[in-house]
């Protein structure tokens, strides 16, 4: 009997320890057009969204906000909120900042795309 109490315990913890690993991304809030806020892993991350540029929102790049900035912003908001599944898929890349780049998906759309095919954010290369 404790045979077997040992080995549940372990299959619980290898299975506690798989699930913490694996979690998928949760969307927690947009920062501005080109970054949000998520959830991944256990701890809150900002997360670029690769190929785009937005206008800046807030003013701890550039001490101003840019033309469109907050307009830009308020569309992101409109798109994630948005009923769908949001799909968040991680490229093993950084930026200058240190964020971590992502495409988002909603429902199969290519959000990232969206925002440049909306003229609220251009596209550019690394």
């Amino acid at each position: 009997m404790k045979k077997y109490t040992i080995i549940l315990i372990c299959l619980f913890i290898i299975f506690v320890v798989l699930w913490l690993v694996h979690q998928d991304p949760k969307f927690l809030y947009v920062i501005d057009g080109d970054t949000i806020k998520i959830e991944y892993q256990g701890k809150e991350e900002s997360m670029r969204m690769i190929w785009i540029d937005a206008p800046e929102s807030t003013t701890l790049r550039y001490w101003y906000t840019q033309s469109w900035g907050n307009e830009a912003t308020r569309h992101l908001e409109d798109i994630l909120s948005c009923p769908g599944k949001i799909d968040i898929v991680l490229l093993d890349h950084e930026d200058a900042y240190w964020r971590k780049l992502w495409s988002i998906y909603l429902e199969w759309e290519n959000v990232n795309e969206a925002m440049v095919d909306d003229w609220f954010a251009k596209a550019i290369s690394y």
